[in-house]
């Protein structure tokens, strides 16, 4: 992995992944790091350059994406998507990604309470988008996006209150993301 150059020479792509690429965190930065520190043991080197590239573009390449443009468009193509937003601005920030939401996505939130929640998010949502409540039992007694660290959600309780009639298959992915971000 040290020799990005000489891996794209031989054939061979390769990225320094995030979550969503399967590595061990959210953060970029935490997994540039965990990258980082595997190299030295290695005894190589990596610049920052190619550190941000295999993180990026690296990626990209990595999983044959490189072609594709995305959107910056709130919720556009997501799978799943987690409002971590103070439980008041939760229905705003329903009705602002919804014309983005594409059906069979499903929707989660992080928030400390469930009714007033699901009465905000709920009617926004369009047909096919799967709502599914969640509250981890995880935190400090501080708030805000400062209070957040990189292993805040490891080994913790993650209650889901799926609606009546929820849609088992996206339970069931929801539950495959809560478990797999649990156990790391």
């Amino acid at each position: 992995m040290g020799d990005e150059a000489g891996l794209r020479a031989a054939g061979i792509t390769s990225g320094i992944a995030t979550d969503v690429g399967g590595g061990t965190s959210y953060s970029m930065l935490q997994t540039l790091n965990e990258g980082y520190k595997i190299l030295q043991l290695r005894g190589q080197k990596l610049t920052p350059l190619q550190a941000f590239h295999w993180a990026t573009r690296g990626n990209a390449i990595a999983l044959g994406m490189q072609d594709q443009i995305g959107t910056l468009a709130k919720g556009s193509d997501a799978d799943l998507v987690v409002l971590a937003v103070p439980v008041g601005v939760m229905g705003e920030i329903a009705a602002e990604i919804a014309p983005h939401l594409k059906p069979g996505a499903t929707v989660t939130d992080v928030g400390s309470v469930k009714q007033a929640v699901v009465d905000a998010v709920s009617p926004h949502l369009p047909e096919g988008v799967h709502f599914i409540p969640g509250h981890p039992m995880a935190g400090t007694e501080y708030s805000g996006p400062r209070s957040g660290f990189a292993t805040l959600f490891q080994n913790r309780w993650w209650l889901m209150t799926p609606p009546e009639g929820c849609d088992p298959e996206a339970l069931a992915r929801l539950e495959g993301f809560v478990v797999g971000k649990l156990r790391r």
